[in-house]
């Protein structure tokens, strides 16, 4: 649940500071970056969460939730972008169905975008070495697993990871052939998850 005080505080830090770093990071590195929220020309959509009902000092009311579920990406935009050479850099919020900004899942937009460009390969960056059998042991790396495994997984997951691996299932099932996920703490995260220091999921 997001309320409007935290929506505030993201939206400063996540497409303001954030996003300008990334952006700053990749122009560094000749590549022409534009930072962009999904409330950028209508870039994501999505559905706003029902209302929370909560129970304080023993009287129930409903508590209005800042967040929401994407539901479609405006692939006009991002072609049009990536026609002209532009790398868009993408953060929250996204739109409800009301043009107000929303809160969402990152892991909910990677897989409706993957979907609406039909692409092939994904590159996740996360705060530990790729999926690991043990969430506490950093050597319980999986290097290399089907598609097919992720059901598995869910059955036992819990949380925030078992929300990253239904959007992995949704991006197979979306025509995904694979999905490299590594260290984003590394000095090159994105060179060394290239080079097969992370998980392989195909």
């Amino acid at each position: 649940m997001t309320d409007d005080a935290a929506l505030d505080i993201l939206t400063m830090a996540y497409a303001g500071l954030v996003n300008k770093r990334f952006v700053s990071l990749c122009q560094q590195h000749g590549v022409n970056a534009i930072g962009l929220s999904g409330i950028d020309g209508a870039l994501v959509r999505g559905r706003r969460n029902r209302a929370i009902r909560v129970v304080e000092n023993g009287r129930k009311r409903l508590v209005r939730d800042a967040s929401g579920k994407p539901k479609i990406i405006n692939t006009e935009l991002l072609r049009l972008l990536l026609g002209a050479g532009y790398t868009p850099v993408v953060t929250v919020p996204i739109l409800d169905e009301d043009g107000r900004a929303v809160n969402t899942e990152n892991d909910s937009v990677v897989a409706l975008l993957q979907k609406s460009l039909s692409v092939k390969r994904v590159v996740q960056l996360i705060e530990a070495r790729g999926l690991l059998r043990d969430a506490s042991d950093p050597q319980s790396l999986v290097h290399e697993m089907s598609f097919s495994a992720l059901e598995a997984w869910q059955e036992v997951a819990g949380g925030r990871f078992r929300r990253k691996l239904m959007a992995l299932s949704d991006m197979a099932s979306s025509g995904c052939e694979s999905v490299l996920i590594g260290d984003g703490r590394v000095e090159h995260p994105l060179r060394e998850t290239l080079s097969g220091k992370g998980t392989l999921v195909r």
